[in-house]
């Protein structure tokens, strides 16, 4: 697997991958810039010439919590709950809040049992509040 800044020069190997049977593989790499491009890159081995995929370009901005904190962290049944704090994200630049962006709260018993309880959307500050 090979990472570029800009999908025409500069490309570095980040990670390797053995081809498996019957032809499948597995990369695990770590990605140094998050908006980059990708391509898979195959050596020239024997009779064999070089072999390139086609150039991915994947953009992907960070994202983060603060706050955050339920109301309460012994939950009884038919207890309500609230959870707020902010979303904050990371594209090119600074840290920013993310606007309209969907907040999702998910009950799991200690028994491992539950399922998605409420959602919300976050406000033009990133601040959101769930029940």
């Amino acid at each position: 697997m090979q990472q570029s800044a800009n999908g025409t020069s500069g490309w570095s190997t980040i990670g390797t991958a053995p081809a498996g049977y019957p032809n499948t593989f597995g990369i695990q790499f770590d990605v140094t810039n998050p908006h980059g491009y990708w391509r898979i890159y195959s050596p020239a081995v024997g009779a064999f010439q070089a072999g390139y995929s086609n150039v991915v370009h994947y953009f992907r901005f960070n994202t983060r919590i603060t706050g955050g904190r339920p109301n309460t962290t012994s939950v009884h049944q038919n207890q309500w709950v609230t959870v707020s704090g902010n979303v904050w994200q990371q594209g090119f630049g600074p840290w920013s809040p993310l606007s309209g962006g969907t907040v999702v709260l998910i009950f799991r018993s200690s028994k491992g049992t539950g399922g998605i309880m409420a959602h919300t959307t976050t406000d033009a500050h990133g601040h959101f509040t769930v029940s």
